[in-house]
């Protein structure tokens, strides 16, 4: 074998041991990433808010900066990537760094630094998205670079394009949202579009379809929502409603009504060759011999690790906060879902004035309807909430950062647009799946 099949044969084996490999624990299962995530979590702990803190600081104060003396940065640079925004992402910035100054000393508005405000936040998703994404962007181009989605794709194109009317090479976002993390997924579906490989519609479709939540957060879902005795039926359910939802979405708009045109100008030959093991083994190797070597692989790993760190984490963690607080210190999500806390109680639903707030609550931040499920007597609706959690995937904390951040043609009213599509489609099998499961 010559070098071009071994660039696709290393790479890619070692992308999959590390983001598909069944590791078992005798408390858990997961996989290499989450052990590689876990291990660093661990390994850093006691300087991870720090870290954080830094991180939100040199973002927040130096874009506002730059943008005070108007710095004129260089197209490309490194410094562009990681200060040069407009006038509404340095206000989000700052306010993420506002709210970790907050947390971390305790000081200002209480519900800011509550334990189920913004401590919750900063512990519970801003060091996990820090350590995801540091690690996620590391490794991604195994993934991406080496020609495993010239494979995958090549065999599964017949099946995404029947089912959902995308390329094959999606198979492995979605993989990679399951079996790691949902930004991971996004992460290689927003890498793909910048290259070239999806143009806008496909890509918009695969970012707010398939970034589906990975079993892990599942079971931490699951667990929060008090619903471990019957996780299988309740995954399995989650995981039906998303595709149907998918299949749905991809025929209708908004996400069927964006443009199909390409970032780049690139050979795409993916829709030319069957869908055999010898012609997706041929388009993986062709693929390798073009990847980067190992300094183009760090400088692109770095441009990235840089440019979305400092882009998303400050706003997610502002956003994320003020859903919290909006939730459990006022009543504003119980003003906005009255219409439908009413019908609720129409039907016979006992606490639906609890219900109601988790059917909307989850477009901030996707922990909060199973953060409500809890305080919720009937075991029928939690389902429902934790189903929720997953289902509707399309929220402004993290995944709506990196959507909103991104060269997608997917603007914040497209989101809540889909946002509310999904609900309305998951939420109905929910309910039909919650009666079947718990009754």
């Amino acid at each position: 074998m010559n070098a071009s099949h071994w660039r696709f044969l290393l790479p890619s084996l070692t992308g999959l041991v590390v983001f598909l490999f069944p590791v078992f624990l005798e408390d858990r299962q997961t996989i290499v990433f989450g052990l590689l995530t876990d291990g660093l979590r661990d390994a850093l702990s006691p300087w991870l808010f720090e870290g954080l803190l830094v991180l939100l600081t040199v973002a927040g104060l130096g874009s506002l900066g730059f943008k005070l003396v108007g710095w004129q940065f260089r197209e490309g640079s490194l410094t562009a990537l990681a200060f040069d925004t407009g006038w509404v992402w340095v206000g989000l910035r700052v306010a993420g760094f506002a709210t970790g100054l907050s947390v971390y000393f305790q000081v200002g508005p209480e519900v800011v630094y509550a334990s189920n405000t913004g401590v919750m936040v900063f512990n519970d998703i801003g060091i996990s998205m820090l350590i995801i994404f540091v690690v996620g962007i590391g490794l991604m181009p195994l993934l991406t670079d080496y020609g495993l989605l010239e494979f995958v794709g090549t065999l599964a194109r017949r099946v995404f394009k029947v089912l959902f009317r995308l390329p094959g090479r999606a198979v492995v976002d979605t993989i990679a949202s399951i079996v790691s993390a949902s930004s991971v997924g996004l992460l290689v579906t927003l890498f793909q579009f910048d290259r070239g490989f999806y143009n806008a519609r496909e890509a918009s479709i695969i970012a707010c379809n398939f970034s589906i939540v990975s079993i892990p957060f599942c079971l931490l879902i699951a667990d929060v929502a008090r619903l471990q005795q019957v996780f299988f039926g309740w995954y399995v359910s989650v995981v039906v409603a998303c595709l149907i939802c998918a299949a749905i979405l991809a025929r209708i708009r908004p996400l069927a009504g964006i443009e199909p045109v390409y970032l780049v100008d690139i050979e795409r030959v993916e829709e030319e060759v069957p869908s055999t093991v010898g012609a997706a083994y041929a388009a993986a190797v062709m693929k390798a011999g073009s990847g980067s070597g190992v300094r183009g692989y760090a400088t692109t790993v770095w441009r990235n690790v840089v440019e979305t760190t400092f882009g998303v984490i400050g706003p997610a963690m502002a956003t994320a906060t003020l859903a919290a607080i909006l939730v459990f210190y006022t009543p504003v999500f119980e003003w906005l879902t009255f219409p439908l806390e009413w019908l609720l109680q129409a039907l016979g639903v006992a606490q639906a004035s609890v219900i109601a707030p988790g059917f909307i609550v989850g477009f901030f931040d996707q922990f909060m309807p199973a953060i409500i499920a809890p305080t919720v007597d009937e075991d029928y609706w939690r389902f429902v909430l934790g189903g929720l959690s997953v289902t509707q995937l399309v929220f402004l904390s993290e995944f709506g950062m990196l959507v909103l951040r991104s060269k997608l043609p997917v603007d914040l009213k497209m989101l809540f647009v889909v946002f509310v599509q999904r609900t309305l489609i998951t939420g109905p099998m929910l309910m039909l799946a919650a009666w079947l499961v718990v009754g």
